[in-house]
This record gives C-alpha cells, structure tokens and sequence, in this order.
C-alpha cells in the first residue's frame, strides 16, 4: 500500500530532487553549511567572518566565528585557515568580515604568523 505522506528528510540534510524513492536520496549539508529544518531542499552557507568544519550541521551555531584580528569575507567557509589575519594599521573583532583601520591615535602591528 502507498504512503499517506512524504518522509522528510532530517535537519542536516537536504534533499534537492523531485520524486524520490529512498532514504539515501538525503544527502548531508557540506562542510561550510548547515540547516535546522526536517523536510529540506536546501543548507545555508556559514555567512563571512565564520566557519563551520562539521558536515550534516543542524544549527548556525555549528558556524565558528573567526578569532579577533582575523577576517573572512566569503560565505560557507569550511575551515579555521579561511580565517586571514589583519596587515597592521589594521583590527577585527571575533567574527569580521573585513578589518577596520585603525583610527588617528592608535595603532595595530598586524597578525602574527
């Protein structure tokens, strides 16, 4: 006998075709992304200034932010080397997208390494 309904897929995954017929068409969000929602077609890339190492995460909290006075502008970073540090003259909060200059009065040697 048919089913009354679908079988979502569980958070984490996602599922990106019509029409199908198993449990392994439930494929585990990449390293980078995530997705919190049972029934998924889709993950969401970690946004900049964050990194996500794990596959088949559930949460924006599986998303680390970069460590302060690093920077990271691209979306579903996968690893904590996506994380570049600031050129002196320059800082950043955990989390940055961009470095911020250093105002008049006050300055940065840059990230070591």
């Amino acid at each position: 006998t048919g089913q009354p309904q679908c079988i979502q897929c569980p958070a984490g995954m996602f599922n990106p075709a019509y029409g199908s017929k198993q449990a392994s068409s439930c494929q585990s969000c990449a390293r980078g992304k995530w997705n919190s929602d049972k029934g998924s077609s889709s993950c969401v890339s970690c946004t900049p200034g964050m990194y996500n190492p794990f596959e088949a995460a559930t949460s924006l909290l599986s998303c680390n932010l970069c460590p302060s006075g690093t920077f990271n502008p691209e979306f579903g970073s996968k690893k904590l080397q996506d994380c570049h540090g600031c050129l002196a003259g320059q800082f950043s909060q955990s989390g940055a997208s961009v470095c911020k200059e250093c105002s008049p009065g006050t300055y940065s040697i840059g990230h070591a390494g």
